[in-house]
Order: structure tokens, then C-alpha cells, then sequence
């Protein structure tokens, strides 16, 4: 799994959703500093995170993650 590809995507996904990470975060009940990690490739979130994240329609209502 490219986890540097997946967080790319993520913070393509945020910005587009005109959220910072520090709002991702607090959306998604994690810390600002592990949503950098995240969308730096740098950890894997767990799958529960990973699910907050794409489940959220309100921070990504558009967006398309093929």
C-alpha cells in the first residue's frame, strides 16, 4: 500500500473541501499532528480513522477517490 499516494489524495481531498487540517482533525476526533502524519505518508491510520476520513461526506462531498 502507497501510503504517500493515499495521503496525497487526503490532502487533495481537504484542501478541495477548503478544510484545514486543523478542522479535518477536530472533525474527525484526532490530532492535528497526526493528520499531518497521515497525509505525509508518514503513519498508517488505523482503519477506523481511515474510514472517518473518506466516510465524511460533509469534508469531502465531492470528491473522487479512484
Amino acid at each position: 500500500m502507497d501510503m504517500i499516494a493515499i495521503g496525497s489524495k487526503i490532502k487533495e481531498a481537504r484542501e478541495r473541501a477548503h478544510l484545514t487540517q486543523e478542522e479535518l482533525a477536530e472533525i474527525i476526533d484526532i490530532s492535528p499532528t497526526h493528520m499531518s502524519v497521515i497525509e505525509r505518508g508518514v503513519k498508517t491510520p488505523k482503519l477506523d480513522t481511515f474510514v472517518k476520513i473518506v466516510k465524511r461526506p460533509s469534508s469531502f462531498p465531492s470528491f473522487q477517490w479512484s
